[in-house]
């Protein structure tokens, strides 16, 4: 059963084991903070960011990598990142290898071009100088 109500202006009150206690509606006062400057404060905010990032990170889930798909990590830390990036620098290099045996091969047209028109401006000249 609920205890009675203390009377009003009473300075104390009886707990349900029989002690009795002060009964204080006002908060105990305060010691002045003379010693504290602006560096506690400081360190108190700190902590006190420090917490609050504590509490965020708790309730964020794990990343979540955009190149592999993966939770954990973070695209500039994925272990696939260094097989991908052997994989595109071989790419390149097969489309390099092309490229130049594609100019080669331009090349190589153009100097037979250039030999067979060569060879006929001179048949032609001998032709020429022969009449």
């Amino acid at each position: 059963m609920d205890a009675p109500a203390p009377p009003q202006g009473a300075t104390t009150t009886t707990n349900p084991d029989g002690t009795t206690v002060p009964m204080n509606p006002q908060a105990p006062p305060v010691a002045p903070m003379y010693g504290a400057g602006p560096m506690d404060q400081f360190s108190i905010a700190i902590n006190a960011m420090e917490v609050a990032l504590a509490n965020i990170k708790a309730r964020r889930p794990p990343p979540t990598c955009w190149k592999c798909g993966k939770p954990g990590h973070i695209a500039r830390a994925c272990p696939d990142k260094e097989k991908k990036d052997k994989e595109k620098e071989e790419k390149e290099k097969k489309m390099l290898e092309k490229e130049r045996e594609r100019r080669k091969k331009k090349n190589l047209k153009r100097k037979e071009k250039r030999k067979a028109k060569a060879e006929k401006e001179k048949n032609q000249d001998e032709e020429g100088g022969q009449e």
